[in-house]
């Protein structure tokens, strides 16, 4: 469903306040000399290969990481592309006391809520552009880098919560030099990537820059892929000695299908030999012996492409096989179990632990089913997972003197997004 975020910052000492507030800077300067704004921004080119020196994290000023009072982890450019980190998903990896979660098909809307999990099973808060919260999977292509606070760090950080939260430094337009930077790299199960940054001073006042990515990937599952298109565009311009403006902005379209892995079974304990050409106006007698139950006495619909019928079929009074062990009755290996139950009707058909390697010889010697692969999902073609978004942010910062420096910024941003709960209705089930 759409989602609008808006907030408005004077960051000097947090990012979600609306008015201009003052803090004082340890640099100095002499009274003719003219003003940086870099402590606006954070200065990567102080960073010395994975290791970053300064962030915004301390009240929206550059201070030194050392100097920051909160557990904070950051992923420099430099470790990004040594590793080929992508998106803050495959950057959760990499950091400490973090994990992402990861859905494996089931629960498909969990890349924007609750993508990030940190310090120990806590869950954090919504990711964060530039401290302005986003529920977005950022990819990297237009990032500096990666920042992750732990803990409940609110008042550092603007938006908080218990198991901290993860924040992404975007690229800025540069005015010491031109740019022009393109990436193209392949990867398993045909996965193709290609990024674009061009960044052009304009005189001593004005600069831009843009960033760009396609990527277009499989899975080792069948049908998974992902698919992700974005385009960034920021400038700054000088408005005076000690005033600049910058914005930015970003439009990206994301969309995957993320196969599920559990394959359940609902067949093992079907006697290989029990068929039926008719509804079942009444379950077997000897049901439970055969592996077989009645479905559903009322009205049961069913849209099912793949059966020939372009409509909806009725399966009401059908019959259907049962799990192994689906309850002492039935058997699991050919055999009734005795005691506590197996669980093994519903277990995966992969590595289910503590069930006999034969729950499917009946089924094998009696059709032709025969247990899929690992890669096998029941999945549909389609993306299960889809987005499209756009943020726009403004930066205006200003100094006055020489210790006291104001910031005023807001951002904007907006995700429409779907996602399809495949295992569903029993699609899980076999």
């Amino acid at each position: 469903m759409p989602r609008l975020a808006f907030a408005a910052a004077a960051p000097a000492l947090m990012v979600a306040t609306a008015f201009a507030q003052a803090v004082r800077s340890p640099a100095s300067s002499s009274a003719d000399e003219t003003v940086a704004l870099s402590p606006f921004l954070v200065n990567t080119s102080r960073d010395t290969g994975f290791v970053a020196a300064s962030s915004l994290a301390g009240g929206r000023l550059a201070t030194d990481l050392a100097d920051t009072p909160a557990a904070y982890s950051v992923l420099t450019r430099e470790f990004i592309d040594a590793l080929d980190i992508t998106n803050l998903a495959t950057a959760l990896e990499w950091t400490v006391n973090t994990n992402s979660n990861n859905d494996n098909g089931a629960l498909q809307n969990s890349q924007v809520n609750n993508l990030v999990t940190i310090s120990r099973g806590v869950t954090a808060g919504t990711p964060q552009r530039n401290f302005f919260p986003f529920g977005v999977n950022f990819d990297s292509y237009n990032l500096e880098r990666f920042d992750f606070s732990r803990g409940p760090n609110s008042i550092l950080f603007g938006n908080g919560a218990l198991g901290g939260s993860a924040n992404v430094v975007t690229k800025a337009a540069r005015f010491d030099r031109p740019a022009r930077d393109v990436t193209v790299s392949a990867g398993s199960w045909s996965t193709f990537r290609s990024t674009v940054d061009l960044n052009q001073p304009l005189g001593a006042r004005a600069a831009v820059r843009a960033n760009a990515v396609w990527q277009d990937g499989q899975g080792w599952r069948d049908r998974d892929f992902s698919k992700t298109r974005a385009v960034t565009l920021t400038g700054t311009i000088r408005l005076g000695r000690a005033t600049e403006l910058r914005l930015e902005g970003e439009y990206g379209e994301l969309s995957r299908m993320a196969g599920f892995t559990n394959v359940n079974d609902a067949l093992g304990g079907w006697d290989g030999v029990s068929t039926f050409d008719a509804p079942l106006t009444a379950a077997p007698a000897n049901a439970n012996a055969r592996g077989v139950a009645r479905n559903a006495t009322a009205g049961y619909y069913v849209f099912a492409p793949a059966s020939g019928f372009g409509g909806l079929l009725n399966y009401q009074n059908s019959a259907l096989t049962l799990g192994a062990g689906a309850n002492n009755q039935v058997p699991i290996g050919g055999r009734l179990y005795v005691g506590a139950a197996p669980n093994a009707a519903g277990a995966t058909l992969h590595d289910a632990i503590n069930v006999p390697p034969n729950r499917f010889a009946n089924a094998i010697a009696g059709s032709r089913f025969r247990v899929p692969s690992r890669a096998f999902t029941q999945s549909f073609d389609a993306p299960s997972f889809w987005q499209r978004y756009r943020d726009a942010a403004l930066f205006l910062t200003h100094a006055v003197g020489r210790s006291l420096f104001l910031e005023l910024a807001g951002d904007m941003n907006h995700s429409y997004r779907y996602a399809e709960y495949t295992p569903t209705n029993g699609l899980a089930n076999t």
